[in-house]
């Protein structure tokens, strides 16, 4: 007799979806690399964003970038995922493919159990994600276009569709809610209008006598992590007139690691002709993978 076949149920099909993990150390917030082996299933030319999701069922959106390596990450919007979902160092996190850049994501904590998001008493934020930029939709205030503002009305309060003001039932409005009101409004029409101009990454320095007297300058290993600056190549310092020097960035490593970066050949032409000195205050914009802009405070 022919043994029937068993229907697949959902659990066992997910199991045959491609998985990769990733241990978050050092930094759960930095960009998050996806294995290269793991390239295979994804598209040729991949999107530049893709969509995770959590027992939660949110959709969160994340950019999708590749550096000068070939490394793909996700990069904006996963910082704003890690702090939602509370990861931390140690934590494990499983990614589950399940095709057109959607990933299912698992979080096992540093007792090794499943972090389970859709019984946990402190709900993650509720981010709303429009063009890869992150809406806060959890405040008192929301914006819900240019110009157009939405105040959610109190519990014992109603609405008045004349004004479209909240009014205290069988009381008028009380003329010291209206600066707080307003305070409120302005500080969401000012983050909104922050996240409309994400801002270039960038790091500080105060220079010493290493930095003025010799040909070098040292970047922040964790900068450079972050960054994409992970090989030697040629870069461009620009002052704020916007004239250009050529310098070397260079990479040290220990044990086989990446220890820092350094500017070396050109840097000390670009202090003399700039006149830095000992004690400035300098700050470096990264506003391309090749130039920064260096501003002294």
């Amino acid at each position: 007799m022919k043994q029937m076949e068993q229907p697949k149920t959902s659990s066992s099909t997910s199991n045959h979806k491609p998985h990769f993990f990733k241990f978050l150390f050092p930094d759960p917030f930095a960009n998050l690399s996806i294995p290269k082996k793991f390239y295979k299933h994804l598209p040729a030319s991949p999107p530049k964003q893709a969509s995770l999701v959590t027992q939660t069922d949110k959709f969160w959106r994340v950019d999708v970038c590749q550096n000068e390596e070939g490394i793909i990450c996700f990069s904006r919007g996963w910082p704003e995922f890690a702090k939602a979902h509370h990861l931390q160092i140690g934590y494990l996190a499983v990614f589950r493919y399940e095709g057109k850049m959607v990933f299912n994501v698992e979080v096992f904590d540093t007792t090794s159990c499943l972090k389970n998001y859709s019984l946990s008493p402190c709900k993650p934020p509720n981010f709303k994600f429009e063009s890869s930029k992150c809406v806060d939709l959890t405040s008192d205030v929301q914006v819900k276009s240019e110009g157009e503002i939405q105040t959610p009305v109190a519990s014992g309060r109603k609405r008045n569709n004349a004004t479209g003001k909240a009014q205290l039932v069988g009381e008028e409005d009380s003329e010291e809610e209206k600066p707080i009101i307003k305070n409120r409004v302005q500080k969401k029409l000012t983050q909104k209008n922050s996240l409309k101009m994400p801002t270039a990454p960038q790091f500080e320095k105060t220079l010493g006598c290493t930095s003025t007297t010799n040909n070098r300058l040292y970047i922040p290993k964790r900068f450079c992590m972050e960054n994409g600056l992970v090989s030697e190549r040629t870069m461009f310092l620009k002052n704020s007139k916007g004239k250009k020097w050529r310098v070397k960035f260079m990479i040290r490593r220990n044990a086989g690691l990446l220890a820092l970066g350094i500017l070396t050949v050109g840097w000390r032409v670009f202090s003399i002709e700039n006149g830095l000195k000992k004690r400035d205050e300098c700050i470096f914009k990264l506003i391309d993978k090749k130039t920064f802009l260096v501003n002294v405070v």
